[in-house]
């Protein structure tokens, strides 16, 4: 069974330019992934493997136009190299 959006989807369609850039001021994950790059030809010949992602995420990726799984294999591989770099596993 599909989970429902918890989006007020009523309330986004109502906001501004000027709303939503102050949302996105307001984020502190804002910028997180701005170094993020795609993977190197050599991470394409290992192979890819399918996992599964939350529709919303999916979504939100592909609504930023074509290239939507370079860019959370980007922003994966980011978040990954900075947990190395903090020290984490």
């Amino acid at each position: 069974m599909a989970r429902a959006s918890r989006t007020d989807w009523a309330r986004v369609a109502a906001m501004t330019d000027e709303d939503l850039e102050a949302l996105i001021a307001g984020d502190p994950d804002e910028g997180v992934y701005a170094d993020a790059s795609p993977p190197s030809p050599a991470a394409d010949a290992a192979g890819f493997v399918a996992i599964p992602v939350d529709r919303e995420v999916l979504a939100w990726f592909q609504a930023q136009g074509p290239g939507a799984a370079e860019r959370m294999a980007a922003a994966l591989r980011s978040h990954m190299e900075a947990q190395r770099a903090a020290g984490g596993a």
